[in-house]
């Protein structure tokens, strides 16, 4: 990473989080000339998008299940003059999106949350819907790709990453309309092949009922969506899944496909959560097994994972990222901070700290972004021969003095892991099991490895309530380690 570069992109980060990161005037986007045309930008753009979701998920098996169900729906688009692909992404965002050309992606997260093939399926109808409805060609060209390539947290290193965060907020939903337009085309897909009509339905009050819990989990009011989530591209608020409701209900249908068990059949197995080789997320906290590293963010910050680090949006337009470097020299904090990371920023009130007893060093700039001025805090904490661990606070202005002590408690958050800690930070498995005669929500969600609200997270899950009863022989999704 150029170290002048992270620091532009830094300032710039901090001052447009003061208008929703508008960067640049919108330029319009008229569509394209050809379908072949088309088809070149979305096959272009699918490299970057496997390598910012971590590639494909899961199993052949797995992908060619949903391919398959993606090509019979497919077959019952009106759209005719482009192909249609199916991807799972190996990401635990909860999110789904259509590219040109006729490429659909669905993350492993979305995947792991549907109960049915039914439920699945209505997600790659609403995007066929979208697709088919042309809805893509209505929105600017630069926002549409940030929509799909930056909601993937980002692939680049460094300087890179910290652009994704940059341009992150310019996340555009679909209007009412299109969504409205997408659920109808979706419900018709559906009846076509035979599928349950009401699983859009379904799926949608999923999508709210894990929305409202990771609010209530990240310390915000609920319904509101985090920056990537499939909500926030995709708004479902109540008159949208009443709308669904009501359009499942004029589809004449008899008993409509859901095959439960056999889509639970697919998914057992899985890989849920993030990838401890690349740090774990759990809240506010973020720890890295092979770093032995781990701090904790203020409440109303929510945090995603990046490649090399992680990223969070906070309250009144604040940012942080954090990542670690490697050099071929070994130095102290103070000199890694001003002679490595900032050589080419002046920066000021630059000082030597002890964070957890390792050595560190922090210093700040101000600079001028395309919407204000902003502050930047850097932090440099050394965590051993060549290594350093780094911080970016990134704060308007204005709000820099408000949120400037609880950014200080992250930054003496930082600790090492001790080895007995690392060892616990362990890879998590989507199982599906069969339940007893005795099992309840709370038995059964007591067998999750989770640090808080287990019983709410298993009923999410599962599309549960947290009083339901649990009847012998249900088949329901347990995380395990």
């Amino acid at each position: 990473m150029h170290p002048a570069r992270a620091l532009v992109l830094a300032l710039a980060l901090a001052g447009a989080a003061t208008q929703g990161f508008a960067a640049e005037a919108p330029r319009p986007f008229t569509g394209f000339t050809s379908a072949e045309d088309e088809i070149a930008v979305g096959r272009a753009e699918r490299p970057a998008i496997l390598a910012q979701y971590g590639g494909e998920a899961g199993t052949a098996r797995l992908q060619r299940y949903v391919a398959g169900l993606g090509d019979l729906i497919a077959r019952t688009v009106d759209r005719k003059d482009i192909p249609y692909s199916f991807t799972v992404l190996n990401s635990p965002v909860v999110n789904a999106f259509a590219t040109p050309g006729g490429f659909i992606y669905v993350t492993r997260g979305l995947v792991e949350l549907a109960d049915s093939e039914a439920e699945i399926a209505a997600v790659l109808a609403h995007e066929l819907g979208h697709l088919a409805a042309l809805h893509r060609a209505r929105h600017d060209d630069r926002i549409v790709r940030n929509n799909i390539l930056l909601a993937g947290l980002g692939a680049g290193r460094g300087g890179d990453e910290l652009g994704h965060v940059l341009v992150a907020g310019a996340l555009q939903s679909f209007s009412a309309e299109d969504e409205r337009e997408a659920d109808a085309l979706a419900i018709r897909y559906l009846s076509r092949t035979g599928h349950d009509v009401t699983a859009l339905h379904r799926m949608l009050g999923k999508l709210r009922a894990r929305a409202a819990l990771q609010a209530e989990m990240r310390g915000e009011k609920p319904g509101t969506a985090d920056p990537f989530d499939y909500l926030a591209s995709h708004p479902a608020p109540d008159e949208r899944i009443a709308r669904a409701a009501e359009l499942a209900e004029e589809v004449v249908q008899g008993n409509g496909e859901q095959n439960h068990d056999g889509y639970l059949d697919q998914i057992d197995g899985l890989a849920f959560g993030d990838e401890p080789s690349r740090g774990i997320i759990d809240g506010r906290v973020f720890a890295h097994p092979v770093e032995r590293i781990r701090f904790e963010l203020p409440r109303g910050y929510f945090m995603f994972a990046l490649p090399h680090g992680v990223a969070a949006f906070g309250p009144r337009g604040a940012r942080i990222l954090f990542d670690t470097a490697h050099t071929d020299v070994d130095t102290t904090a103070r000199r890694y901070l001003v002679g490595e990371w900032s050589d080419e920023v002046s920066l000021s009130r630059v000082e030597t700290i002890d964070i957890g007893g390792l050595d560190a060093a922090t210093g700040i700039a101000r600079g001028r972004a395309d919407t204000g001025m902003a502050d930047v805090r850097l932090v440099a904490i050394k965590g051993g021969s060549g290594v350093f661990h780094r911080f970016v606070f990134a704060t308007p202005i204005a709000a820099t003095a408000a949120l400037s002590t609880e950014l200080r408690r992250t930054t003496y958050s930082f600790r090492r892991l001790s080895e007995e800690e690392s060892r616990a930070l362990k890879p998590q498995t989507l199982r599906v099991v069969a339940t007893g005669p005795a099992d309840t929500v709370e038995s059964l969600s007591a067998r999750m490895p989770f640090g808080a609200r287990k019983r709410e997270r298993f009923a999410v899950l599962n599309g549960l309530s947290p009083n339901a009863r649990i009847a012998a022989g249900m088949r329901v999704k347990l995380v395990t380690e």
